[in-house]
This record gives C-alpha cells, sequence and structure tokens, in this order.
C-alpha cells in the first residue's frame, strides 16, 4: 500500500509578537521565544517520517530564513497584496500541492510541546478533515486536509475556528476526525498558558532569558 505523501504548511510572522507575554518576558525575550517555539514545531516536523516536506509561508522571508537555519524547509514569501493568516494558509496549501502533496498539514509555530509521535497522530488517519484543537477546545492548532477530497475547504482559523472547520467540513461533506493530544493542544500565547507548562518546559524554550516573575 502507498502511504499518501503529507506536506506541513506553517504560517510565520515576523519578528515581533506574544505581547501578552510582556509583563514577563522584554521584547528580545519575547523574540527568542518565538524563535524558540518556530524551531520546536519546525524539528517536530521534519523529524517524522510521515511528511514528505514543509513549507513556511512568511510575510518576511530573511526572519523565517534565520529562524528555519540548516533545517531542510521551503521559505515561501508571502505576497504583501496576500494578508492575513487564512490567506497564507491557503498559499501553503497550492505550494503542497504543487510538490506533489495527498494531504497538508497546517500547523501553527507556537506549539512548545509537539514531537513527531504528535505529528504521526495527525497524518496517520485517513479522514478527509482531520482537526487538533486547542486546550479550550475552540481554536484549531493544527489541520489536516485531503486535498484528493477537500481541494474547496476553506480554512477558518482565527476565534471559534474548531467549529467552523467542522461547518465547512460538513458543508463539503466529508469525514471528519478530531485528535486530542497535549502536544497539539497547548500553545502558548498568555500567562496561563506559559504556568501551564512544566519547569522543564520552560526552560527548553528560555535558556538564554529566564521570566522576568
Amino acid at each position: 500500500m502507498t502511504l499518501p505523501t503529507t506536506v506541513a504548511v506553517v504560517p510565520l510572522r515576523g519578528p515581533g509578537g506574544k505581547t501578552r507575554l510582556e509583563a514577563d518576558l522584554d521584547a528580545d525575550a519575547r523574540e527568542e521565544l518565538v524563535i524558540a517555539l518556530a524551531r520546536r514545531v519546525l524539528d517536530a516536523l521534519t523529524s517524522a517520517p510521515e511528511v514528505a516536506g514543509v513549507v513556511v509561508v512568511t510575510t518576511d522571508p530573511e526572519h523565517a530564513s534565520a529562524v528555519v537555519g540548516d533545517r531542510d524547509v521551503e521559505v515561501l514569501p508571502q505576497p504583501s497584496e496576500v494578508r492575513g493568516l487564512n490567506p497564507a494558509v491557503a498559499l501553503g496549501r497550492a505550494r503542497a500541492r504543487a510538490r506533489g502533496a495527498d494531504r497538508t498539514l497546517v500547523v501553527h509555530a507556537d506549539l512548545p510541546l509537539l514531537a513527531a509521535a504528535d505529528v504521526a497522530a495527525l497524518a496517520v488517519p485517513v479522514a478527509a478533515v482531520v482537526i487538533a484543537p486547542d486546550v479550550a477546545g475552540t481554536g484549531t492548532n493544527a489541520l489536516v486536509l485531503d486535498e484528493r477530497r477537500a481541494d474547496g475547504f476553506a480554512s477558518c482559523f482565527g476565534p471559534g475556528s474548531r467549529h467552523l472547520h467542522e461547518a465547512e467540513a460538513r458543508r463539503l461533506d466529508l469525514d471528519v476526525l478530531v485528535v486530542e493530544r497535549r502536544g497539539t493542544a497547548h500553545d502558548l500565547d498568555t500567562p496561563a498558558d506559559w504556568d501551564a507548562l512544566t519547569e522543564p518546559e520552560r526552560a527548553a524554550l528560555t535558556r538564554s532569558r529566564p521570566l522576568r516573575r
């Protein structure tokens, strides 16, 4: 049996972000954290044998290239007229299909616990749509689409995206599987997200700049 070709798409913003952590981390430390998170996600994807390639979509290719380093990852510039997360995802999916993807795995770049086993749990199922919700159960931290059946699927990342993605699947009469794992559920945006990590997990992300508190 020939396994489907899965290409991962990771939207990546330019410098800045994680402003809700500014009470705990200064600007430089927040930027180091953003980079550490993105590299954690890229390492999980590139080490997973189920993933044939990784595409980073970004408005700042120079910054993204520095984040990627020597990893086997394609950096895809997001044109200035293509604004926002969901258009970036559409751009990445188109590139994934051009690379021969049967399935596209869209993953946010701020999952501190993501590991290759989590990637496998997303990539192996054969459902047309695979959703990995956030801890609250309302957002979507990762999304797998079978491009052979879900090419008309419009991503709906943003508030309430889990239910919007389920509704989009129903609209297209596509089967859905929800995968719940700690590695995919935990993103890192707020002090509460930080507090949910163990001390060793925090230390792995801020080796050079400990939090102020």
